[in-house]
């Protein structure tokens, strides 16, 4: 019995085609699942469903114009900021959807470059951080935790969105983007 074979071409021995292009053509029909299930959740055509927009809260948010394109700018370098670092410090791996645009190699073999890297990660880090602690102090835990949920942890929280704006702001500044 078992489960229902994969369909699309085959290599001589039965296995199904290890070809890149035939690799590509399966995935295009596994997506396409997921793609016609965030169609149907967020009530948009096939075609904008397949946009990278939709995978992530924040570009959602973007899409729907509650924040800018700078502040979505933003939110994406200090998301891959925050991921790299984490990923740097052997941080637990983040919690969300898995982002399939992402290209990851080895890495570089020198040491050298790679610790000139990891410094220069936490200076950006630090620098955003810092930046975000500059929001007037009545704010600023809300600012942090706003950002947290939303950029880094993918969570779509609507009542949060002035204090997401008002870090993404900040980090855009930061980042020389505004």
């Amino acid at each position: 019995m078992g489960r229902p074979k994969k369909t699309g071409p085959r290599e001589l021995n039965g296995r199904a085609s290890r070809k890149i292009r035939h690799v590509k053509a399966r995935g295009q029909d596994e997506m396409k699942t997921g793609i016609e299930a965030r169609s149907r959740h967020y009530g948009v055509s096939t075609e904008k469903a397949t946009d990278p927009k939709y995978e992530s809260a924040i570009g959602r948010w973007c899409i729907a114009g509650k924040i800018t394109q700078i502040q979505y700018a933003a939110a994406v370098k200090y998301q891959s900021d925050a991921f790299d670092y984490s990923r740097m410090i052997s941080g637990p791996k983040p919690s969300g959807a898995v982002d399939l645009n992402r290209v990851q190699g080895s890495g570089t073999h020198d040491p050298e470059l790679s610790a000139q890297r990891d410094i220069e990660l936490k200076k950006r880090m630090s620098g955003a951080l810092g930046a975000v602690g500059m929001v007037p102090l009545t704010h600023r835990v809300h600012v942090y935790k706003a950002i947290a949920d939303v950029v880094v942890n993918d969570m779509d929280l609507p009542g949060q969105i002035n204090m997401v704006q008002l870090g993404l702001d900040v980090l855009a500044i930061y980042y020389g983007m505004a």
